[in-house]
């Protein structure tokens, strides 16, 4: 094997800055956002065009050389949503650094599935989970230097002090970003739900607030109309401020406000506790939206980024605009249908000496 890397690519074994293969740097940050196979391809590209490598021998000769350096762009079964630069990017990269440790070469016969599962086992004692942070600190470093937080240079001239500058930008990124997804992930409050929770809470031994078993009455009369028979229920009449009328009840069976008589004095407006509510959820959202608009916008490409920054979007549309209030102009008879005209048009009178003659 050394002999076939040796005879492809001279120069292998020799000296080489982070992250560079043959020259190629795997973690520049015009990588960023890239999948594994565009990274691949272009180093398969650059070892044609900088070293004279057949595009014969070309694909085994970066399988080769990235076996002993970044083997975890050789991992099987990648799934296409795993880009460079990310979040999920770093846990699998973390996977990697234990298989490694574990067995070196051992992640070129393991799957995705494989390395995430292997990740997501915890330290079982307090050597392990030392040993588990320090892999994590080369993955951190190589996030950073994708997302220009930190140079080449500095890490090659102060390790110690670009991996703590890492940490920190990683961190401070990673509760963003688990915030705003932890946020948008929360269901916003709803009536129906309010509503449940108003006739729980007054009426907590009811355990039919959400069956449609509710029939209306007629006005003035103890009757139900039989011919809409609606059924409807507690926390639905309750969004409709209905329940509080009395003219919802149970049909077959002891009236709904004699099992309950505390319901109805203690009825709360749904809408007035959904507008509290929403408003309190609402800004925390608003916050939460521009802060995944924001990490969106950063791992653009610098030409993707000031393109739209300074460049201009018009809308074009072919109607007036919706936020002024059109008022109708007023109708002529020019204006109106020929045929309208006709049909409203009264028919003439003949004079009464042309009808006598």
């Amino acid at each position: 094997m050394t002999a076939i890397i040796l005879d492809i690519y001279p120069d292998a074994g020799g000296d080489e800055r982070r992250n560079h293969i043959a020259g190629y740097n795997l973690y520049t940050p015009e990588n960023i956002e890239k999948s594994v196979p565009e990274v691949f391809t272009e180093l398969e590209r650059h070892l044609e065009n900088e070293h004279d490598i057949t595009s014969d021998t070309s694909t085994l000769a970066a399988y080769l050389l990235l076996a002993g350096r970044a083997p975890e762009f050789l991992v099987r079964n990648l799934p296409e949503s795993l880009r460079l630069g990310t979040p999920e990017w770093i846990t699998f990269c973390r996977g990697v650094a234990i298989a490694e440790a574990n067995a070196c070469g051992s992640v070129l016969s393991m799957t995705f599935a494989n390395v995430m599962q292997l990740e997501a086992i915890e330290p079982v004692n307090k050597e392990l989970e030392i040993l588990h942070s320090v892999l994590s600190v080369d993955p951190i470093i190589d996030w950073a230097l994708l997302n220009n937080v930190i140079t080449l240079e500095q890490v090659i001239s102060d390790y110690k002090g670009s991996g703590d500058r890492a940490i920190e930008a990683y961190q401070t990124f990673a509760d963003v970003y688990s915030q705003a997804v932890a946020t948008l992930s929360t269901p916003l409050p709803s009536r129906k739900a309010i509503s449940r929770e108003i006739l729980e809470h007054i009426v907590p031994d009811c355990d039919f607030i959400d069956e449609k078993i509710l029939f209306e009455k007629q006005r003035s009369s103890d009757e139900f109309n039989n011919f809409e028979p609606l059924a409807m229920s507690m926390v639905e009449l309750n969004m409709s401020n209905h329940l509080g009328t009395l003219n919802w009840d149970l049909k077959k069976s002891t009236s709904l406000y004699q099992r309950f008589p505390h319901l109805v004095p203690n009825l709360v407006s749904t809408e007035g506790v959904f507008k509290r509510r929403f408003d309190q959820a609402y800004a925390p959202l608003e916050k939460a939206m521009a802060s995944i608009v924001n990490l969106a916008l950063s791992a653009l490409p610098p030409a993707d980024r000031v393109r739209l920054l300074c460049g201009e979007v018009t809308f074009f549309t072919i109607r007036p605009s919706v936020a002024i209030i059109q008022i109708p102009p007023r109708l002529s008879s020019s204006s109106l249908p020929i045929c309208f005209l006709r049909k409203n048009r009264k028919p003439k009178m003949k004079p009464r000496g042309a009808m006598a003659s």
